[in-house]
């Protein structure tokens, strides 16, 4: 679901043209963080995937959305055979802000008991936007962008700028994936 989630969220950017999946992109991926996650009163662990599930949505994303980097041409390159790897260290490193983001709303949810649906659109803005700074900062694939040819879901970002568009679509998105809780037996 992982990587599923993390397809379905390169595919909502300008180049495929598919920005509705915007609100659902991110439904798989709450759902594994939302249920695979105890609370402070509940007892156990936490699965071992649901600790790699965001960094692994976030390397599909990530190579994905950086696909058109191995299309660059060849004679404008000093070093040609570089461009895998770089391509996959790219993945990688960006995939750590989809890893913080999973961290911070798993542990809000384990030591204060917030639901991860609530918090999930405000520390994802938060994360895009440390991840957009600094000298390895890059803004690309910020949720925000995936609208930006949408006159009707960026006026938000004239006030606030893209983070308004980034939580417009998170709380969008959050909808989907809190009623795919699975019933409990009373």
């Amino acid at each position: 679901m992982a990587v599923a989630s993390g397809a379905l969220l390169s595919f909502t950017f300008p180049n495929a043209r598919l920005w509705p999946l915007v609100f659902v992109a991110l439904v798989p991926l709450l759902v594994i963080l939302s249920q695979g996650t105890k609370g402070p009163a509940e007892p156990g662990r936490t699965s071992r995937g649901v600790r790699w599930s965001p960094w692994i949505a976030g390397i599909v994303f990530n190579v994905l959305m950086f696909w058109w980097i191995v299309r660059l041409p060849v004679h404008a390159m000093t070093h040609p055979w570089i461009i895998w790897p770089a391509l996959a260290a790219l993945g990688l490193y960006l995939g750590l802000y989809f890893a913080l983001f999973g961290w911070a709303v798993r542990f809000l949810k384990r030591r204060l008991g917030v639901s991860i649906l609530i918090v999930a659109p405000f520390v994802w803005t938060v994360t895009e936007w440390a991840k957009s700074s600094g000298p390895l900062g890059c803004p690309w694939g910020s949720l925000g962008y995936a609208l930006a040819r949408e006159p009707a879901w960026i006026q938000g970002a004239s006030i606030a700028g893209a983070p308004a568009s980034t939580v417009i679509g998170w709380t969008t998105a959050r909808r989907p994936a809190g009623s795919s809780r699975p019933v409990r037996p009373t």
